[in-house]
């Protein structure tokens, strides 16, 4: 995951360590490496809004917050969240930087509050969330307000909104054949894209607030095996996504979709710009836009390698 700043990344992995990689010269190099956080696989990270603060979800049941000093060159956890019962799969900050969401394996969806004090980083637990009945892969928060959304193991995307006394679940989306295994929001919130075992991307439009999604474009026969990870860029609107079949996709939507006003239920039409077989050698699990520089982003695969790729538009 890239740092806000867009000048370094972040990766996580079996290894039980986080590595932290900035450019030298024309090279990028491991600047840290975070470790002793976690005794199993780290699965997710997410940097906090201002950077200052990285967080870790592992399958050891557990998330860490590490922070870097203003006055020092080195990384310390400064605090280990627990209460989920099995894995952690994902972690996400919101983007106000007050809140923390966690999804495991045990069904659930955790909502930390970010509780300031001039001694030291407190998380209290603003809610659990039972909504999902299987495994919750992913959660991701609204790019513009304190809305959380999540998907899982069976099929549906949930969204979630305090409601003045708890968060509820203010929303089902439904339509994915398997287990859905990334959400991604446009940069203006109103559109979120999904991806599947199923091997299709959805995208889905919010009409009349978040309440209510409708699907307004299934892409299907571009990835042959499960779709693992999608990035939607904030900077260009090209959507990144990533499978089981070792290929990432950039999709663009094309110009020639009707009206402008989306309240007529049009669908939406997506074109690819960029297909790239073999972008690892074995499944590719993780993509990531750089939120800063334009057509910069980041893979990982299981063959436990990290690559950063460039491309431009007009060559294609």
């Amino acid at each position: 995951r890239w740092h806000p700043s867009g000048h370094t990344l972040a990766s996580c992995g079996a290894d039980k360590t986080i590595r932290l990689w900035a450019k030298e010269g024309n090279s990028w190099r491991t600047k840290y490496i975070l470790s002793d956080g976690h005794q199993r696989t780290i699965r997710s990270i997410a940097w906090s809004p201002t950077g200052q603060y990285l967080a870790s979800a592992s399958f050891d049941a557990t998330t860490s917050v590490w922070h870097r000093k203003d006055d020092s060159e080195e990384w310390e956890c400064v605090i280990s969240l627990e209460g989920h019962e099995n894995e952690v799969k994902s972690v996400c900050w919101s983007k106000s930087g007050k809140y923390l969401s966690t999804c495991s394996r045990d069904k659930t969806v955790w909502i930390w509050e970010c509780v300031e004090s001039e001694e030291s980083e407190e998380f209290e637990c603003a809610s659990v969330l039972t909504d999902h009945s299987q495994d919750v892969k992913r959660v991701v928060w609204h790019p513009i307000d304190d809305v959380l959304a999540s998907c899982g193991y069976d099929n549906t995307i949930k969204l979630y909104k305090d409601d003045g006394d708890d968060w509820i679940c203010c929303a089902t989306l439904t339509s994915h054949e398997s287990t859905v295994w990334s959400i991604a929001f446009d940069s203006s919130g109103q559109r979120l894209a999904s991806t599947s075992s199923d091997k299709t991307i959805k995208i889905w439009q919010s009409f009349n607030g978040i309440t209510n999604w409708k699907c307004v474009s299934t892409l299907s026969g571009f990835h042959s095996r499960a779709v693992y990870d999608i990035s939607w860029s904030h900077t260009s609107d090209y959507i990144l996504t990533a499978g089981g079949d070792d290929t990432i996709i950039v999709f663009k939507e094309d110009d020639t979709k009707s009206s402008g006003d989306l309240s007529d239920n049009s669908l939406q039409r997506f074109s690819v710009v960029l297909r790239h077989e073999k972008a690892h050698q074995m499944d590719v699990n993780s993509v990531d836009w750089n939120p800063a520089i334009d057509g910069i982003f980041a893979t990982s695969g299981d063959d436990c390698s990290v690559k950063i790729w460039k491309f431009k538009a007009h060559d294609l």
